[in-house]
């Protein structure tokens, strides 16, 4: 068996920092509810980055959407952006791991996150 080191390539640093975060659909109703209904469940990061982060989530986001993310900053701040999952791994205790990338974040959003994943450093 051959061992294969694979590169990372981003194009922003990523800081591993735990943030309350709230993944939710307003977009489609959940179709493994039905109805009207809409998706939103909470977890926390593991790291981010201006471009998008990995969160922990407690139950799965429905496929078929774009997730909103919404980042606890601070106490007084939060962020929100629509992103796409690039990645989904259920986790052996139930939870969901997501790799998420912001799809045309504000101008503010980069600067916002670039100054969290500084004061992670």
């Amino acid at each position: 068996m051959v061992e294969i080191e694979r590169d990372q390539r981003r194009g922003s640093p990523r800081a591993r920092i735990s943030l309350p975060v709230v993944l939710s659909n307003f977009d489609h109703a959940d179709p493994d509810v039905g109805g009207e209904v809409f998706a939103s469940v909470r977890g926390e990061s593991i790291d981010i980055s201006e471009g998008g982060c990995r969160v922990l989530i407690d139950g799965r986001f429905p496929t078929t959407c774009d997730p909103t993310v919404m980042l606890h900053l601070s106490p007084t701040e939060d962020l929100l952006a629509l992103a796409a999952v690039l990645e989904e791994q259920p986790r052996p205790e139930g939870r969901y791991e997501y790799r998420l990338v912001f799809i045309d974040p504000d101008d503010d959003h980069r600067e916002r996150l670039a100054k969290v994943v500084a004061s992670a450093a």
